[in-house]
């Protein structure tokens, strides 16, 4: 049988027993004294010190479970003293026939049926593993077990075994106890694969019960959860920075397999050498050239992000340069490619707020949680995204159709829709079988793009994919969509998410020409997506790290001009605005770009958290810094008056009354005290 869970009377600890004895008996002669005369707490307390070895009696199990026996037997024992006596008839060391396992079973399903959570969670263990010739395995009643000990029961409130409960997981979560946790980690397991009652994996079930578990710091849940975006990971779309934020979690705890998996992933990263037929010899010979040049503009750009120091307006060694130069085409073929690995970080630190590092709980979306916003054209895209999506997944899923490519389109429509909201165990889970589909529908017709791009997209999924056959396969994609002049909607907008794509990995890799190239392309077919063109951002990133302030400032103003107000990525650009002004010595602006980046946070759909944008993080203490001696209303004529009071809030300072009004319409918008306050 598999190990049980050990209860010491709610989790008091060996030296809180002993306390208690000396207390109530005073020595080890009394309280044997009050066990003989019958004592039921005397049973109790005599039991748990033979078992342990404590206030002055020698360990010995056997007595131990002797006067166990005898308190459950009188009626008067609690529900942990039935598990503790079960884990006494299941394991007394070194003497095999003192087992009784059978026993034991029975007096941990007596403990879980009057609530306890422990008994709960090793009964189902129980029922899990079976007891060979006495309990039959029945996978059924394990789960009902576990989903009873993680807390997913929906139970009397007011009965005597819920109101224990409802005590056992205030103790256990104030002591930090695992049990619960453990209970969700067996239910992973079970569901995850066919041992289960279904006899085949339950994605959602398996995963929901595994994110709860590691984010609430059960170690092999954290191990695990992070292994899911590894390649390979129960068909999850791989994430490095997703897998390597848990991984660390659990390898800070010890855990060995976490830190191997850290180690192979940080020897993965040191591979800094990859080549591309697509990246030409030419362009290679630019950067070359162009070498010391940029080194000067990194050495810019990296004063502007540094709280300490700020860029002189006037070291801008590239504005001439800059001025004229211009981005030839990089696909061409029998180029070499350098990719800095060592510099690729998908995580929170991703210069355009990478999706690995909004992430708390992966959320499977669904359109009811859009609908609520008819006035939102976020809201509207993403319901729009989502019919496609759930419309294909209903093809893929129907046995009765034959004709499944149909439902790749479908979804493929939904990914260059809104992406991040097309996503689901369903999905993750069926991701190789969808696969599957999407080849057919290529070896059927080479031309077939929506096909082409799924598996692309979903490359990682294999669990052998590389880097470098990721950007390979997007490359090719584009080079063959463009020569076969391809015009049709679809086309063009998968056309756009690959060149965004692209762009991306240029800029994580500070390979600024490329990523130019790639977000001009796909600022070029703005016509064809219906939403803000990320692809300006994306522009205004990388012409700030090659020194062109300027040319940013434009690039961000007319992202935040063209894109609506509700885009979970539309108050990154006003932080970016502001650590921009910042190193343009322009206060007043900081202040504005700063507070609209908030602000917009504001009017982000509830859906979505913000994004943990470095940017910001970097622009908070100075923003605090810098508004501790400057009056916050940007159109205040004595901004360095030092007379400041601050609002009651305490984000804000201004030196009268009527600046405070005229701020006002800005700043009640982030501010956390009411109005009637002021």
């Amino acid at each position: 049988m598999a190990a049980r869970l050990l209860e010491q009377s709610f989790d008091a600890g060996v030296s809180l027993i002993e306390e208690h004895c000396i207390k109530e008996y005073g020595s080890k002669e009394n309280l044997a004294k009050a066990t003989q005369s019958g004592d039921k707490t005397a049973l109790m307390y005599m039991s748990y010190c033979l078992r342990d070895g404590i206030f002055g009696f020698k360990k010995n199990l056997y007595k131990a479970r002797k006067f166990l026996q005898q308190l459950v037997d009188s009626g008067h024992a609690l529900p942990g003293d039935y598990v503790n006596l079960a884990v006494l008839y299941e394991a007394i060391p070194g003497n095999p026939e003192a087992h009784d396992v059978l026993k034991a079973f029975n007096l941990y399903k007596q403990s879980a049926e009057m609530g306890d959570l422990i008994a709960q969670n090793n009964t189902a263990e129980c029922y899990r593993c079976g007891i060979p010739g006495k309990l039959d395995e029945n996978l059924a009643e394990a789960e009902k077990w576990y989903l009873l000990s993680a807390g997913e029961s929906e139970s009397d409130q007011t009965s005597p075994s819920n109101l224990l409960v409802t005590f056992q997981r205030q103790v256990y979560t104030s002591n930090k106890s695992t049990v619960p946790l453990q209970s969700r980690f067996r239910l992973w397991e079970m569901f995850s694969t066919t041992e289960n009652q279904y006899g085949k994996p339950q994605p959602v079930d398996a995963i929901k019960h595994l994110q709860i578990a590691a984010e609430e710091g059960y170690t092999a849940a954290e191990r695990e959860y992070g292994k899911l975006f590894l390649p390979g990971g129960f068909g999850m779309n791989t994430n490095p920075g997703i897998a390597k934020v848990w991984l660390l979690k659990a390898a800070e705890k010890g855990d060995e397999e976490a830190i191997q998996l850290l180690k192979s992933i940080s020897l993965q990263e040191q591979d800094v050498q990859r080549t591309s037929p697509m990246i030409s010899d030419s362009n290679v010979n630019k950067e070359k050239q162009h070498g010391k040049e940029v080194q000067l503009a990194k050495h810019s750009v990296s004063k502007l992000k540094s709280s300490e120091k700020v860029i002189d307006p006037e070291f801008d060694p590239l504005s001439e340069l800059l001025q004229e130069k211009t981005f030839s085409n990089p696909f061409e073929p029998g180029s070499t490619m350098h990719i800095k690995f060592e510099q690729l970080r998908m995580s929170s630190e991703g210069p355009l707020g990478s999706e690995a590092l909004k992430y708390k709980r992966q959320m499977f979306f669904h359109e009811d949680m859009f609908l609520q916003y008819p006035h939102s054209p976020t809201a509207k895209r993403y319901v729009k995204a989502l019919k496609y999506f759930n419309n294909g997944l209903e093809i893929l899923l129907n046995k009765d159709i034959s004709e499944k490519v149909d439902g790749i389109h479908l979804l493929v429509k939904g990914y260059v829709t809104a992406d991040h909201v097309c996503q689901g165990p369903i999905v993750a889970f069926k991701i190789k079988e969808f696969r599957d589909i999407a080849a057919d529908g290529v070896r059927k017709d080479n031309k077939d793009y929506a096909c082409r791009y799924f598996l692309v997209r979903n490359l990682r999924c294999t669990g052998d994919a590389t880097d470098r056959q990721e950007i390979l396969d997007r490359e090719f994609l584009i080079k063959e969509i463009e020569d076969s002049n391809e015009n049709n909607s679809l086309s063009r907008q998968i056309l756009y998410e690959l060149y965004y794509a692209l762009g991306s990995f240029y800029t994580v890799t500070t390979q600024t020409d490329r990523a130019l190239y790639c977000y001009q392309k796909a600022y070029d077919m703005e016509d064809v997506i219906d939403k803000g063109n990320d692809a300006l951002r994306g522009i205004a990133y990388n012409k700030c790290e090659l020194g062109d302030r300027e040319s940013a400032i434009d690039f961000y103003k007319k992202y935040l001009e063209t894109t609506p107000r509700c885009e979970r990525r539309y108050p990154s650009a006003h932080f970016h605005l502001a650590a921009i002004y910042l190193s343009l010595k322009s206060k007043q602006l900081v202040f504005y770009h700063y507070e609209q980046g908030l602000k917009a946070e504001a009017n982000l759909l509830p859906t979505h958290e913000p994004e943990v944008i470095p940017v910001k993080k970097m622009m908070t203490p100075i923003y605090d810094m810098l508004s501790a001696n400057v009056c916050n209303n940007p159109d205040c004529q004595t901004p360095d008056d030092k007379n400041l009071k601050q609002c009651p809030c305490k984000l804000v300072r201004y030196c009268s009354t009527s600046c405070q009004k005229a701020h006002r319409p800005i700043h009640k918008k982030i501010c956390t005290v009411k109005k009637s306050k002021h």
